[in-house]
């Protein structure tokens, strides 16, 4: 799905979805209004910003009436900071224990790190660091997507693994009012990115990764080695901790083909 109205690059709010959503759908304001029971003086005010905080059941009725799918109904609640009934974040200064770093080094030649919403890189193993040249140093995903060189050369196909990530990041920042100011920050530092202007354009939200195989290009090689993404937020976490696994494919042989005569990256 996407919320396409936005002109420059700002956070996503519920008043640019709602207006969106509409205007795409070609849909009166009167029409969704009268649908959704709700005045169109309330509804202009929704969109316009002026209010932000509609009941769960006003925000289930606009959904319906927008036509929009469970996705997209997630992602407004998310935005509304309105609860769905799933339970809300709970953040901390540090989230991330010293038995969670270890267990980061238990997963080998594996991929694995862990992020917060704003995609700043908590922690993460060799493999992750390793298979992603510079991001250690920049410290932040979105931003080294976008600004790094390293980052174009290290994916087999840069543009769509730049609209995944866009698209998440605006997903998952929405359940984290708190770190509004960080991301204003970063967007801010990607304004003068055309790339990451023309992506975050175009609106796209995500909540999971469609396709699940990930073309990486080894630094050393260039070799183009697969590995099976998974994104997802820690189970039982006390704040806002994601963690990304990178699961390497055996080649046709079955061969590792993550593995170099060094047996790393």
């Amino acid at each position: 799905m996407t919320d396409s109205s936005i002109t420059s690059v700002t956070p996503p709010s519920l008043a640019a979805l709602l207006r969106s959503t509409r205007t795409r759908a070609g849909l009166p304001r009167e029409q969704v209004a009268r649908a959704a029971s709700v005045s169109v003086s309330y509804l202009a005010q929704l969109e316009n910003g002026e209010k932000s905080r509609p009941s769960a059941e006003m925000l289930r009725a606009l959904a319906t009436a927008l036509g929009m799918d469970a996705t997209t109904l997630c992602y407004a609640f998310a935005l509304a900071g309105v609860d769905d009934g799933s339970g809300g974040p709970v953040d901390e200064a540090d989230p991330i224990t010293a038995d969670m770093r270890a267990t980061l080094e238990h997963f080998g030649p594996t991929m694995a790190a862990y992020m917060n919403s704003a995609t700043d890189l908590l922690a993460g193993n060799r493999s992750y660091f390793d298979a992603l040249p510079g991001l250690r140093i920049d410290g932040n995903l979105l931003h080294w997507m976008f600004t790094s060189a390293a980052a174009r050369r290290a994916f087999a196909d840069w543009r769509s693994e730049a609209t995944y990530i866009v698209a998440m990041f605006r997903s998952v920042v929405a359940a984290f009012p708190e770190r509004s100011e960080r991301v204003q920050q970063l967007l801010d530092s990607l304004a003068d990115s055309p790339d990451f202007v023309d992506v975050w354009n175009g609106g796209h939200v995500t909540y999971a990764r469609r396709e699940p195989l990930l073309g990486l290009r080894r630094p050393d090689t260039g070799e183009i080695v697969t590995v099976d993404a998974q994104f997802y937020r820690v189970p039982h976490a006390v704040a806002d901790v994601y963690v990304f696994i990178g699961i390497p494919v055996p080649d046709e042989q079955g061969r590792p083909g993550h593995l170099g005569d060094t047996g790393q990256w």
